[in-house]
């Protein structure tokens, strides 16, 4: 998926859709959620899953991909608000979304908890928001009674920093997004898809009919989810005997070295691009969470204590030697690397839509499972010599191909 493509939502076909740019007529691909929810009514994009609401069942989804069939998690929010109708990510992540009964914004905590962190009325300003998003430091959103684009101050004050009426543009605006410079945002009087300058200004820049499609548009996003909340990249070295304590997290790239001793005893989560190298005797003691693509070496003695995590991910070094991974690896898409020597995986691997075609090999020792659950798993890699699973090799998939299997108890 392009970082300028725009998902959405249709309420007639019941679907979630993703565009090509912003905007063009290529419908990339759809998926129909129909008997999930048959009213999804706004989408987001975390650049793993996707967070979409429904007002058929009032609940809060997270969608595996874009798009798979697979649905990861729910949340029942009917006892908060009846009829939510906008939901967004933000960077921790947390949920915000809104409802018409309320009507109020809604933050709630993580991709989904039954807990919610904060909410805002916003009767006093607009009865019926519709759509809603983060920009990292407010919250953009739109109403439906007065047909504005609303710009509300933090998550969530009472301040409203701006707003646009659009009412000529579109009577029935529905879900906004923010890419960093404009505003998509989408409106079912027209059947479109809006491109509005800034935050906000009264120029339109661009739109796409979609009614074609989907005769009633009501959610959007931008893949750009690092513009989206203004994350930026990190090119430097964590080196010698530093410690960092919490979560490090890199929405764009960490392209430096992580070298020594260095202790991370916290999350490392490069969200776009991990190609530095994690060497010596360096130890994370939390998560490694790439989104996109790790084609660094997590080499020598190192140790991750946490989940090493590869999503979107060709892993085109090496887990070698006798590293460790105590918790779990998975990845979603290519794993093109090695797990050598003596390494030691304690925790589950999961390949999903995986090709395997490095090597398990030397005397690794997999502890528990080794499970493939995507629609084809391809694993022309060898695990050889005298490896041992202790725990099981299944394969849950529809086309299984194995080349140099070789399992030596």
């Amino acid at each position: 998926m392009a970082i300028n493509d725009t998902p959405w939502t249709g309420d007639t076909a019941n679907k979630l859709y993703l565009t090509s740019g912003q905007f063009t007529s290529t419908l990339k691909t759809s998926q129909d959620i129909g008997t999930i929810d048959p009213n999804p009514a706004d989408i987001s994009w975390d650049t793993i899953n996707t967070p979409w609401i429904g007002f058929g069942d009032d609940k809060l989804y997270l969608q595996s991909g874009q798009f798979s069939s697979t649905l990861k998690t729910s949340e029942d929010i009917s006892a908060i608000d009846i009829g939510p109708l906008g939901i967004s990510v933000d960077n921790v992540p947390n949920t915000p979304w809104c409802g018409n009964e309320g009507p109020k914004l809604y933050l709630q905590s993580g991709q989904f908890t039954s807990t919610i962190k904060d909410s805002e009325n916003v009767s006093a300003v607009d009865n019926l928001p519709q759509g809603v998003t983060s920009d990292g430091g407010n919250t953009p959103w739109t109403g439906g009674e007065a047909d504005k684009l609303y710009l509300t101050s933090g998550q969530f004050t009472s301040t409203i920093k701006t707003s646009q009426e659009v009412e000529l543009t579109d009577a029935l605006p529905q879900g906004i997004s923010w890419d960093g410079t404009n505003t998509p945002w989408v409106g079912s009087g027209n059947d479109k898809l809006y491109l509005q300058s800034g935050q906000f200004s009264s120029v339109v820049k661009t739109s796409q009919s979609v009614s074609a499609i989907d005769t009633s548009p009501r959610g959007i996003d931008t893949n750009n989810f690092s513009s989206r909340l203004g994350l930026t990249s990190f090119e430097g070295t964590i080196d010698a005997v530093s410690t960092l304590d919490g979560t490090l997290r890199f929405i764009e790239a960490l392209e430096g070295t992580i070298v020594g001793t260095s202790t991370l005893a916290g999350d490392l989560k490069a969200t776009i691009l991990f190609d530095g190298t994690i060497s010596g005797v360096s130890t994370l003691a939390g998560d490694l969470a790439t989104i996109i693509s790790v084609e660094g070496t997590i080499p020598g003695a190192s140790t991750v204590a946490g989940d090493l995590t590869l999503n979107k991910l060709s892993l085109a070094g090496s887990i070698a030697a006798s590293s460790t991974v105590d918790g779990n690896l998975q990845s979603f898409d290519p794993l093109v690397g090695s797990i050598a020597a003596v390494s030691t995986l304690t925790g589950k691997i999961t390949f999903d839509k995986l090709s395997l075609v490095g090597a398990i090999s030397g005397a690794s020792v997999l502890t528990a499972n080794l499970t493939g659950e995507g629609i084809r798993l391809l694993m022309v890699g060898s695990f050889t010599a005298n490896g041992a699973v202790s725990g099981d090799l299944t394969v849950e998939t529809s086309v299984v191909e194995m080349t140099e299997l070789q399992l030596i108890r």
